[in-house]
C-alpha cells in the first residue's frame, strides 16, 4: 500500500504538511522516488508515539507503572497509572532510517536520523523542552510518515516539520524493536525497572513490583503480541451496558390473561386464553412457521408493543387435552392416531411475557409435548417460541457485500466491495462458508481430523461455518465498521461475506416460573435401556418438556425465571446480544440448562442449576446432564457466575461453537457431558476460555478423569475440544495433561487469579465502571 493511501493517519494529511513546509521543502521535478510503505507500519508508529509520551511521563515522574508483562521477544509492556501503554525493549544498535528521540541532561528533546543528531527544534528554530527542569513549558513530539514520504514531527498535532531533506527509507519489516527508545531495559529481583535511553545518557528507575494480576489479564490490557484473550465485554443485552427496563415500564399495552378466561387455580387449561390474545393481535402462528389454518398471522415480525401478563397463579399451558389446539391444520398424529403437540409461536418485536415473580406465577406443562418422531430424540416441540421466521442460513438471505481485505480478531472493521445495501444501525451477519482443506485443518488445530465429520465434508451444508451477527456502526464506500469486535480472524481469500439478517428486538420473558414433569432415572437419549424402551423413553428424557425458545432476536432477555423438572430450560437460537440471568433450575434432572445456539455474544449469568435425581442405574445426579453453554456456530458467548452439579459440565454441543468464556463459574468438569454427535465434532473450536472455574467434581458413574485431564485424544470419539485457555481453575484437584497440544494457555491451575471475573473486568475497563445491573446480580 502506498503511503498516499494511509488515510487513517489524520495527523499526516497533506493539508497539514503544506502548512508546515518551508521554501526548502518544495517538491522539485527531479524529486526522489518515494518508497511504497507497508500498511502495518502505521500501528508501529502509533506505538512509537505512545512510547515517547510514556517515556516523558516516567522521566518526569508524572506516572507510575501499575502493571507490566514481559513478552516472548523479551520486550516489556508497561501499563502506566495515567492509562498509557508503553513498550520497552533493549536495542543497542541504531537504525539510521528511523528518527530516534531522546532527552539530554538539560531536559531538552534530541533527535537522531540518517546519521545526524542534535536538538529537536520548533518552527522558529528553538530547542524543544522535554522536562519541567528546563523552567519552560514542555512539549510531547509526535512523529509521522507524511503523504509526501518524508519523516515529520509535530508539537501540536497541527503543524508539521520535516526531519530531513531525504524521503524515508523502505520500512518493510520494521517492528517496535526497531523503534525502541532504550539501549537497555533491566529488571532486578525486587521489581525495579531501569530504562536507559539510546539517544543520550539519561536513565530512570521505576517501581514495577505492585502488579498482582494474572499474566493473561496483563497481556490483554497491554495488547501484548502473545495475548490470548478476546474481548468478551460486548456480550449481552445492549452490549452489557444496561439492563432492560421492567416489563411494565416500556409503556406497552398490557393484556391480562385473566381477562381472556385463564384459570389461575391450575384446575383447567389456560392455553386457549393465551391463544385468544395472540389471535386477537394476530401475532400467533403454528409450529411449522406457516400462517396456520384459521389462526392467521397478519402481523408477524412487526412491533407488538404489548405485555402478556400472568398475575400470581398456576396456569396450565399444556396437557393432553391441548395436544390438538393451536396448530390448526398442521397438527400431526402418531402411529396410534394420537394428536401431536404444536408450539405456541409468537413473531413480534417489543413483546414481553411477565408474571408476578417465579414463586408466584407458574406456567405448567402437565404432560409431554409429544415428539413428531419418536426415533428422533430431539424432535419434541417447545411450548413457547418467540422469534423471527427467516433463518439466516436460508438461501434467500440477500448478499450485501463480499469481504475484500483481511481483519484480525479484535478488529472492528472489514473491507468490502461495496456498501450500498448496508444500513448504519442495522444488524447483519458476517459469514464464512468454506470447504478449503487448509482452513479446515487450521480450525481443528492439533486434533486428528475425522473423515466423517461435517466440518470435513464437501456437501452444501458442510465445511467450515462461522457466523457473527453484528450491528453496523458506520460505513464508507469500501468498509464497514461494527459496534462490536470481530471474534474470528477474517481471511478474505476463503470467501467471507456480509449477508442480510432478519431479527426481532426487545423480546422479554421475566418474573415467572415454568414447571414440567421430567422423568426420573435420567438416561441420555435413552441409551441405558433396551431398544424398545430406548425408543419409547429416549425422546421423553431429552425433549418432552421444553418450555421456552427465543429465536433470531437481538437485545432480548430472559430473567428472574425458574424452571422446574424440565428437559431443556431455555435456548437462545440464531440471536445476538441477548441475556439470560437470575435463573434457577430445580426439580428432576433433565437434558440441558441455558444454551446459546448458533448465536453471537449471548450473556448467560447467575444461573443456579440445582436439579437432582438419579440415573438409570440409581446413581444420584446433580444438575442438568448438560449445563449452561453453547451449541452450533455460536461465538462470543459468556457464561458468568453460574453453578451446576458436580457430575455435570458446561455444555459445548459441537457443530462448530467458538470463543466461549466460562467465567467465575462453579461446578463439575466431567468429560462426555459437553454433548454433540460424533459427525459434528469437535465439541468446541478455538478460544474456549475457562477463567477462575471452581471445580466441584471430575467424575460420573463411568469413572474419574481428574488426573491427567485431556481435552482431546485420537482414540476418543466423544470428547474433542480445541486446546482451551485455562486460567485460575481451582477447587477439586485437576491436573491437565503434560501431553503436547492439549492447552493453548495455562496459568495458575489450583489457585484463582485476579481479576475474579474476566467479563466484569473487561466491561469495567471499556466503560470505566461496572454497570449497576451486573453488580445487582453478582
Amino acid at each position: 500500500m502506498s503511503v498516499r493511501f494511509l488515510k487513517n493517519w489524520m495527523w499526516c494529511l497533506g493539508l497539514l504538511v503544506m502548512a508546515a513546509c518551508s521554501d526548502e521543502e518544495v517538491v522539485q521535478d527531479d524529486a526522489p522516488v518515494i518508497p511504497e510503505q507497508p500498511a502495518e507500519i502505521a500501528s508501529v508508529i502509533d506505538q512509537y508515539n505512545a512510547d515517547i509520551a510514556a517515556m516523558q511521563a516516567l522521566f518526569e515522574g508524572d506516572a507510575e507503572v501499575v502493571n507490566y508483562t514481559q513478552e516472548e521477544s523479551g520486550a516489556y509492556r508497561l501499563e502506566l497509572s495515567d492509562g498509557k501503554i508503553a513498550t520497552a525493549v533493549s536495542r543497542t544498535e541504531d537504525d539510521a532510517d528511523i528518527p530516534l528521540f531522546g532527552v539530554n541532561e538539560e531536559g531538552y528533546w534530541t533527535v537522531q536520523l540518517n546519521g545526524e543528531s542534535g536538538l529537536l527544534t520548533d518552527m522558529a528554530g528553538n530547542s524543544v523542552p522535554a522536562l519541567r527542569k528546563t523552567g519552560k513549558g514542555v512539549y510531547t513530539p509526535q512523529v509521522a510518515l507524511g503523504e509526501d514520504g518524508y519523516w515529520q514531527v509535530s508539537l501540536n498535532g497541527n503543524q508539521w516539520k520535516r526531519l530531513s531533506d531525504a524521503p524515508a527509507a523502505d520500512m518493510t519489516g520494521k517492528t517496535s524493536a526497531n523503534f525502541s527508545l532504550y539501549k537497555s531495559v533491566e529488571m532486578d529481583g525486587s521489581g525495579q525497572l531501569t530504562l536507559s535511553l539510546r539517544n543520550g545518557e539519561a536513565s530512570v528507575t521505576v517501581d514495577a513490583s505492585a502488579s498482582s494480576s494474572a499474566e493473561a489479564w496483563k497481556k490483554f490490557v497491554m495488547g501484548s503480541e502473545d495475548n490470548v484473550l478476546l474481548d468478551y465485554s460486548y456480550a449481552g443485552y445492549m452490549h452489557g451496558e444496561v439492563a432492560p427496563a421492567d416489563g411494565f415500564a416500556w409503556g406497552y399495552k398490557v393484556y391480562n390473561v385473566l381477562d381472556y378466561g385463564a384459570d389461575p387455580t391450575g384446575k383447567e387449561s389456560s392455553r386457549e386464553a393465551l391463544l385468544k390474545i395472540l389471535r386477537e393481535t394476530q401475532f400467533f402462528g403454528s409450529k411449522d412457521e406457516n400462517l396456520g389454518g384459521d389462526d392467521g398471522w397478519k402481523n408477524r415480525g412487526k412491533a407488538a408493543n404489548m405485555v402478556v401478563y400472568f398475575p400470581a397463579g398456576r396456569y396450565i399451558l399444556h396437557n393432553n387435552d391441548d395436544n390438538d389446539s393451536g396448530g390448526g391444520t398442521n397438527a400431526a398424529t402418531d402411529e396410534d392416531g394420537n394428536n401431536r403437540s404444536t408450539t405456541i409461536f409468537v413473531s413480534a418485536s417489543n413483546f414481553i411475557i411477565k408474571g408476578d415473580g417465579p414463586e408466584s406465577t407458574v406456567l405448567v406443562m402437565e404432560t409431554p409435548n409429544l415428539a413428531t418422531d419418536v426415533n428422533n430424540t430431539g424432535s419434541s416441540p417447545e411450548l413457547i417460541k418467540i422469534g423471527q421466521t427467516n433463518s439466516p442460513d436460508a438461501s434467500n438471505m440477500k448478499l450485501l457485500a463480499s469481504v475484500t481485505g483481511d481483519s484480525p480478531k479484535g478488529a472492528f472493521s472489514v473491507q468490502v466491495d461495496n456498501t450500498s445495501d448496508i444500513t448504519v444501525g442495522s444488524w447483519v451477519q458476517l459469514r464464512l462458508r468454506s470447504h478449503d482443506p487448509e482452513l479446515v485443518k487450521q480450525e481443528v488445530g492439533p486434533i486428528p481430523l475425522g473423515s466423517n465429520w461435517t466440518i470435513n465434508g464437501s456437501g452444501e451444508d458442510e465445511g467450515v461455518k462461522v457466523t457473527e451477527f453484528h450491528q453496523v456502526k458506520s460505513k464508507t464506500a469500501t468498509s464497514v465498521t461494527f459496534v462490536e469486535p470481530i471474534m474470528h480472524e477474517v481471511n478474505h481469500a476463503y470467501g467471507w461475506e456480509i449477508k442480510d439478517y432478519k431479527y426481532l428486538e426487545n423480546v422479554g420473558v421475566e418474573d415467572l416460573a415454568f414447571e414440567g414433569n421430567a422423568l426420573d432415572g435420567y438416561s441420555h437419549h435413552g441409551d441405558d435401556y433396551g431398544s424398545a424402551d430406548k425408543q419409547k423413553l429416549g425422546w421423553q428424557y431429552d425433549g418432552a418438556y421444553k418450555p421456552l425458545v427465543l429465536s433470531r432476536v437481538v437485545n432480548s432477555w430472559v430473567r428472574n425465571v425458574k424452571f422446574t423438572s424440565v428437559s431443556e430450560a431455555v435456548s437462545i437460537n440464531e440471536s445476538a446480544n441477548s441475556s439470560a440471568y437470575n435463573i434457577v433450575i430445580d426439580g428432576t434432572r433433565g437434558h440441558s440448562a441455558v444454551r446459546s445456539q448458533h448465536s453471537t455474544r449471548v450473556f448467560i449469568g447467575a444461573v443456579k442449576d440445582a436439579s437432582t435425581g438419579s440415573d438409570a442405574k440409581n446413581n444420584p445426579c446433580e444438575g442438568q446432564f448438560h449445563s449452561c453453554g453453547v451449541s452450533k456456530p455460536s461465538i462470543g458467548t459468556v457464561v458468568w457466575n453460574c453453578e451446576w452439579g458436580k457430575d455435570a459440565c458446561f455444555e459445548s454441543h459441537a457443530t462448530q461453537p467458538r470463543a466461549t468464556l466460562i467465567d467465575m463459574c462453579r461446578g463439575g468438569l466431567v468429560r462426555y457431558r459437553a454433548g454433540g454427535a460424533e459427525e459434528e465434532n469437535p465439541n468446541h473450536l478455538a478460544d474456549l476460555t475457562l477463567w477462575n472455574l471452581y471445580v466441584t467434581g471430575t467424575s460420573n458413574a463411568q469413572g474419574s478423569w481428574g488426573t491427567d485431564f485431556k481435552w482431546w485424544a485420537a482414540d476418543d470419539t466423544w470428547w474433542k475440544i480445541y486446546p482451551p485457555i485455562v486460567v485460575g481453575v481451582h477447587g477439586a484437584s485437576v491436573d491437565f495433561t503434560d501431553e503436547p497440544d492439549q492447552l493453548t494457555y495455562e496459568e495458575s491451575t489450583g489457585a484463582m487469579v485476579t481479576p475474579e471475573s474476566l467479563y466484569e473486568a473487561q466491561l469495567e475497563r471499556r466503560l470505566g465502571y461496572v454497570p449497576a445491573w451486573l453488580n445487582a446480580i453478582k
